[in-house]
């Protein structure tokens, strides 16, 4: 569930914090400011706001992804820097796992259980 806002609208303070979009290496706020509200459907709680791009952002992204992917002669190297951003992307879930699993269960409406 979620809210749409635009730039100068009240500030909401979500428990998770903000989120922007990661567009051609860099983090990125909507170029109109509008963000959205993600909004805990059991409590009603706004647990973060995220940038909410648009048609310009998905331009620029899309742009982005054309030149992104290297050549075949990248390889070995792509493969090994793809799987360092992957394992620190997993390293930060399982850091927040607990946290995780007590926002989907609020979700499902499942009580929490311990994952490890």
């Amino acid at each position: 569930m979620y809210q749409t806002t635009q730039q100068g609208a009240a500030r909401i303070e979500p428990t998770l914090g903000h989120f922007k979009m990661f567009i051609d290496g860099r983090w990125a706020e909507a170029a109109d400011g509008a963000t959205l509200a993600i909004v805990d459907p059991a409590s009603e709680a706004v647990v973060a706001t995220v940038a909410n791009g648009g048609l310009e952002e998905a331009a620029l992204a899309s742009e982005a992804a054309r030149y992104a992917r290297p050549g075949p002669s990248a390889g070995d190297e792509y493969t090994v820097e793809r799987a360092t951003y992957l394992t620190a992307a997993a390293r930060k879930v399982r850091e927040r796992v607990d946290q995780l699993a007590r926002l989907r269960d609020a979700a499902d409406g499942e009580a929490h259980r311990r994952l490890h």
